[in-house]
Order: structure tokens, then sequence, then C-alpha cells
């Protein structure tokens, strides 16, 4: 083995061990900003999110996808989950598939087919590239929920300037499609995701 990949290799395991410190250390805390290093991701399950050349279309941020908080310190949040907690890809994987299982099941009880939802992939960014947008004050709310099913990972990105209509506008939503990366369902092992 050559000088350099030991001092890689050896960087990269004083790396993991002094982040698994850190989270015994200082963990995080619900209603508190994400770790700057970590990553949110939110499961794309709506067929019709994704154009037909394979890159993330504008309704994903559309609809019921973005909220208002009444009780919150931020005007509008998008769930979504922590990398951090949400383990390995498979875990990853089997998150986006219940969650469609949920969602036709709610369609199928609307008297509707549900064929629109098929878990695609994911979108993802960097917490500290998402603190960075110069088109809104961002952050990442870890935020674990109990309701409709228990999510340890579940985190919110959030707007502390801009309420929901603002992700009316077409250009805003454009702006959020470039700045978040997709990565396919197919591809996910190449993506960063998943407890390595």
């Amino acid at each position: 083995m050559a000088f350099p990949d030991l001092i890689t290799r050896l960087s990269n395991i004083f790396s993991q061990f002094f982040r698994k410190l850190e989270d015994k250390l200082f963990p995080l805390k619900a209603g508190k900003p994400a770790k700057s290093d970590d990553i949110w991701f939110r499961c794309i399950t709506n067929k019709s999110h994704i154009k037909r050349n394979g890159t993330l279309h504008h309704a994903a941020f559309k609809g019921r996808a973005i909220s208002q908080p009444s009780h919150r310190r931020w005007l509008s949040e998008i769930s979504g989950r922590l990398n951090s907690k949400a383990g390995t890809v498979e875990f990853i994987k089997a998150d986006g598939n219940n969650r469609v299982n949920r969602q036709k099941e709610s369609a199928i009880k609307e008297g509707k087919s549900g064929n629109e939802y098929a878990f695609t992939g994911v979108i993802l960014k960097n917490v500290c590239e998402i603190r960075k947008f110069s088109f809104i004050k961002a952050d990442v709310i870890y935020d674990p929920t109990e309701d409709p099913v228990y999510d340890e990972a579940h985190a919110n990105f959030v707007s502390y300037d801009r309420d929901p209509v603002y992700f009316k506008d077409l250009e805003v939503l454009k702006m959020l499609c470039e700045n978040f990366n997709y990565f396919p369902v197919l591809d996910l092992e190449k993506s960063p995701l998943g407890n390595k």
C-alpha cells in the first residue's frame, strides 16, 4: 500500500471515530438544526415528479409537499429525512417503498387507482449547502415523527423568510430543482446516502 493511500485510510478511520464520539457526546436533539456535514433527502414517490429525460420535475415541490406550520419559527417546510439517521441504502429503499404503499392505500380509500405512485428515487443536498442558498434563508431541522409512522430520521427543509405562496412561482420551483440532486432508485448505491 502506498504511503498516501495509508494516510487517506487512516484519516477516514479517525474521521469516523470522531464523528461517532461527537454523536455520543453531543447527540442531535429534536427541534434543533441538523449538523452541517449531514445530508437532507426526500423520497420521490410520484412518477409525474420525474421528467421523461430522468430529471426532476418542479411538481416535486408543489401541492402538499410544502406546508406552513402554525407553531414554528419558520414560515414553510418540506418533509424529508437525515442521512445520518436513515440507515443503509437498503433501509432507505424500504422506507421509500413503504411510503408508496401508504399513498396507494390512501388513494384507493378515496376511490382512486394510486397508479401514479412508485418509489422513483430521492432528491438530496448537503445541509451546509442548503444553508448557503441565495434565494431563501433555509435550514434543516431535525424533527422525528410518530404519525403516521415513527420516523427517527425525519427532518424538515425549512424557510425562515418565505411562505408557501412563494414556492408557487415557476421560477422559484425551477431554482429548487436546479439546487437539489436527484438519484434514481437504481443509482442510490452511487449516491452519498446510507451509513457506509
